[in-house]
């Protein structure tokens, strides 16, 4: 079963979601800087990469979150 069937099932309805409010970009690179808004490294399958480098992964792995 969907998630929507469920969802009418259950007779919940979810509001209508609101426009957004200006343009967003994921990325902007004004210069020689790069700026990422709601991105974040991930491996081969799309899984987050995630950790304090030097702490929870070395650095190896570390260079793997640069695609």
């Amino acid at each position: 079963m969907s998630a929507e069937a469920r969802l009418k099932e259950l007779g919940i309805v979810l509001p209508a979601l609101p426009k957004p409010t200006a343009n967003y970009v994921p990325i902007a690179s004004p210069g020689n800087l790069l700026f990422l808004s709601g991105q974040g490294p991930r491996d081969e399958s799309g899984k987050a990469l995630t950790g304090k480098l030097g702490a929870e992964i070395d650095i190896p792995e570390g260079y793997r979150g640069r695609g």
